[in-house]
């Protein structure tokens, strides 16, 4: 089992975690500059004391590629009863990093934000007028970019 993992940019700590699923998201902190080669430096330690460390060298760059999303759930023009549960379930990714959040939305209101996969929602549709609705999934990433995805639904 991991004891601990430790994140250093440049011989300086930008992130610690003590069990896979607590990997942070790192954040450079001001005193890194963005110019220049930099050493991203990772050591892991288990329980019985054993370590392993590895290095890589980067550049920082502009985030310029979108994020994508694609919703899986609902299908488009599916029929659905004011009894049902609307199932909402997207991918998203970036290919420049991590996604920051998914947000989904039922027309113009916003019915959840999920910054961690899986990215998916069950929303009862006891309040929600019978008629043609639309579903949207908004992916944003950490440059603050976005993209999204929507299909339409009627609600009986």
């Amino acid at each position: 089992g991991l004891k601990t993992a430790t994140f250093m940019v440049d011989e300086k700590v930008v992130g610690t975690a003590t069990s896979l699923s607590d990997l942070p998201v790192l954040r450079m902190p001001s005193s890194i500059k963005k110019d220049g080669r930099h050493t991203l430096t990772v050591t892991i330690e288990d329980k019985y004391f054993n370590k392993a460390t590895d290095t890589v060298s980067f550049e920082f760059g502009e985030d310029t590629g979108e994020p994508t999303v694609q919703l899986r759930s609902p299908e488009s023009n599916a029929t659905l009863k004011t009894s049902d549960d609307l199932s909402l379930l997207a991918d998203a990714m970036d290919p420049e990093g991590p996604v920051k959040y998914v947000e989904f939305f039922l027309d113009d209101t916003l019915l959840a934000r999920k910054p961690k996969e899986p990215y998916a929602l069950l929303y009862p549709l006891k309040d929600v007028a019978p008629g043609t609705h639309t579903v949207t999934a908004v992916v944003t990433d950490l440059s603050g970019q976005t993209t999204r995805d929507s299909v339409t639904i009627t609600v009986e």
